[in-house]
C-alpha cells in the first residue's frame, strides 16, 4: 500500500473513532442516549456518521495535502542518502507538530509542516541515539516512537508501522 494511501486510510480510522466518540456526546448532551424512539435512534446515528465521517474525510483529505512536506524538501548532506520517510507527529513542549520523519544514512529528521505552531527542524545524529522503541500512543494505539538520547532527553514521535522504524534505528 502506498504512503499517501495507508496515510489517508489511518487518518479516516481515527476520524471515525472521533465521530462515534462525538456522537455519543451529542447524544448524552441532547438526551437521546439512551434511544427511547425511533426518532433519537436515527438522530444518534446520523451525528455519529455525519461527525465521523467528514471529520474522517477531511482529516485524511489534510494527512495527503501539500501541505505536508515531501522527502525532497529536506536537506542532505552530499554524502547522506534516505533510507526510509514517512509522515509523522513530534511531541514538541505540548505541540504535536505535524511533518515528516526521514532516516537517513546519518540522521534521523523531522521536519514540520507549516501549520505547526514551532516550525524549527529536529536533527539527531544516529551516533547521538542510546536506544529506540516502539510504543502505544495514549497506552492503546500502536504507532509511537520513543527516541532515547545520550545525554539523558527523549524525543516523541506518531509514524505510521513504528515498529518497521524501531527495527531500522536499532
Amino acid at each position: 500500500m502506498s504512503e499517501p494511501t495507508f496515510t489517508f486510510r489511518n487518518a479516516f480510522y481515527s476520524g471515525l473513532a472521533f465521530g462515534l466518540i462525538f456522537g455519543l456526546w451529542v447524544g448524552f448532551v441532547n438526551g437521546w442516549l439512551p434511544p427511547s424512539n425511533l426518532d433519537n435512534s436515527i438522530a444518534l446515528a446520523c451525528a455519529i456518521l455525519f461527525s465521523g465521517g467528514l471529520f474522517g474525510l477531511f482529516t485524511g483529505l489534510f494527512a495527503s495535502s501539500a501541505i505536508l512536506p515531501k522527502a525532497r524538501s529536506i536537506y542532505l548532506a552530499s554524502e547522506e542518502v534516505i533510507v526510509r520517510t514517512g509522515v509523522a507527529n513530534h511531541f514538541l513542549n505540548l505541540e504535536a507538530r505535524g511533518g515528516r520523519l526521514a532516516l537517513t544514512s546519518s540522521h534521523l529528521i523531522f521536519k514540520p509542516h507549516n501549520i505547526n505552531l514551532q516550525q524549527c527542524e529536529l536533527r539527531i545524529p544516529l551516533t547521538n541515539i542510546a536506544n529506540v522503541e516502539a510504543s502505544r500512543t495514549w497506552g492503546i494505539i500502536p504507532n509511537g516512537l520513543v527516541i532515547h538520547l545520550n545525554c539523558g532527553t527523549r524525543e516523541k514521535f506518531v509514524v505510521n508501522n513504528s515498529s518497521a522504524w524501531a527495527k531500522l534505528l536499532k
